[in-house]
């Protein structure tokens, strides 16, 4: 018997079709197998689940009918899976979040606003919320600094309770730098917020050596600064947490 060749259909099932044999091959069973789960039965429009009256030759014949049809079927599905080369599409990758530091650095970075005294030519940042008061006399040098002195520009947070204070003085001659700050220190370490002698580092401000030291006034945590620029003593007190941002912004006209 002369057959056409069908690329759908596999020569190997027809020859098991033309012999009549009862046992298929060992690759048909196996895909008949494994496509049985996969067969969905659904009902018909028109005809009914089951008929009772169909024989057992009938139902042995429907039987052999759905395994070729599920052999067919499988070969045919194996056969186009295994010749497909279309990928299906990438799964978008989503974006990085932003590193920790970046983030960090964003929520504690400080919103400034720029103060330039009037009295002593300096310019500095300054806290936002803030209000700033310039001074309105020259310092002596002879009192302490306060948040009442004329003398200092004054920075307040709007409860009030927080506050820092610059002043400057003029670097009497033949006096060392390391003798004017010396004095300055010797002065504070008297007043009623002392700052031991002990207490001061070295530190830098604008460039130029400077001297710090913490220390505890009441339950505030306080820091003052020191240096000379200019032949300028320059001296910062106040909230440290405050000071220390505020001084890292001095610069001179």
């Amino acid at each position: 018997m002369t057959r056409s060749v069908d690329p759908l259909f596999d020569p190997r099932l027809a020859d098991w079709l033309e012999e009549d044999e009862t046992t298929a091959p060992d690759q048909a069973l196996d895909i008949v197998l494994a496509s049985f789960p996969s067969i969905k039965q659904r009902r018909a429009v028109r005809v009914p689940w089951r008929t009772p009256t169909v024989t057992s030759n009938l139902r042995l014949g429907l039987a052999a009918a759905i395994v070729v049809a599920a052999a067919i079927g499988g070969i045919y599905f194996l056969g186009s899976r295994s010749d497909s080369s279309v990928a299906g599409p990438e799964t978008p990758q989503p974006s990085p979040p932003p590193s920790e530091s970046a983030a960090a650095e964003q929520s504690t970075a400080p919103n400034l606003a720029s103060f330039t005294s009037p009295l002593y030519g300096y310019t500095i940042g300054y806290p936002a919320p803030y209000s700033a008061v310039p001074a309105t006399e020259a310092w002596t040098g002879e009192d302490q600094l306060n948040p009442e002195a004329a003398f200092a520009d004054r920075f307040f947070a709007p409860n009030g309770n927080i506050f820092v204070l610059v002043a400057a003085l003029p670097q009497p001659p033949n006096v060392t730098d390391e003798e004017f700050m010396a004095s300055y220190q010797q002065q504070v370490a008297d007043r009623e917020c002392a700052v031991p002698r002990d207490a001061w580092t070295a530190a830098t401000v604008a460039g130029v050596p400077a001297q710090r030291a913490e220390f505890e006034c009441g339950e505030t945590q306080g820091l003052e600064m020191i240096w000379i620029a200019n032949d300028t003593g320059f001296a910062i007190s106040g909230d440290a947490a405050v000071v220390d941002v505020m001084a890292q912004t001095f610069a001179l006209e």
